[in-house]
């Protein structure tokens, strides 16, 4: 079982006030979309997280997803593949998630994630076909990936067929993004 370190004491804290900085402050943070990134997005930011993404990936292309933020400052991330219908949006759907609730909720189950200690029963998690191609949906299970240490690394090939593959962080839901995928070459 991987155990959660970082999320024990201040995990639910860290949640809600990443919910409780949006609240107040009323912004999303969506992805910056930095050019020469390609095949790798990574998770920054210790005052404001946010996802640092190419525009564009390949079908069958490996995806990279980086961890640079300090956990022991901002606390555990995960990568979680949403349908663009699932993000939260706006104050009430980011506050809803920032106390586990609806999308971030059912990421959370999908890591095994025992609520009384916040440890991780299942770090990866693969749904469909292998690589990155599920999504969550609200009533169905997405890929996803949790991290909780500086520069550790998850890559899986891009299974999804063309398109945008939308994501966020269930700890921090304000993290979103997207990438387009385009068909094989």
């Amino acid at each position: 079982m991987y155990k959660h370190k970082t999320l024990r004491v201040a995990g639910a804290v860290a949640v809600l006030a990443a919910a409780g900085a949006v609240v107040a402050g009323g912004t999303v943070a969506t992805a910056d979309v930095a050019k020469g990134l390609e095949g790798s997005i990574k998770m920054k930011g210790n005052n404001v997280p946010r996802f640092d993404a190419p525009e564009t990936v390949v079908a069958g292309q490996d995806l990279q997803i980086v961890n640079k933020s300090n956990p022991q400052q901002i606390g555990p991330h995960t990568f979680s593949l949403v349908e663009k219908t699932a993000l939260p949006r706006g104050r009430d759907e980011l506050k809803r998630c920032g106390k586990l609730k609806g999308i971030c909720k059912d990421i959370a189950v999908a890591h095994e994630i025992d609520f009384q200690t916040f440890e991780i029963g299942e770090p990866n998690v693969e749904r469909g076909a292998e690589g990155w191609d599920a999504r969550f949906t609200g009533s169905e299970e997405g890929d996803t990936w949790y991290t909780e240490t500086k520069d550790e690394t998850t890559s899986r090939q891009v299974t999804a067929g063309a398109g945008n593959l939308w994501f966020m962080c269930a700890v921090h839901p304000e993290m979103q993004g997207k990438v387009k995928v385009l068909p094989a070459r």
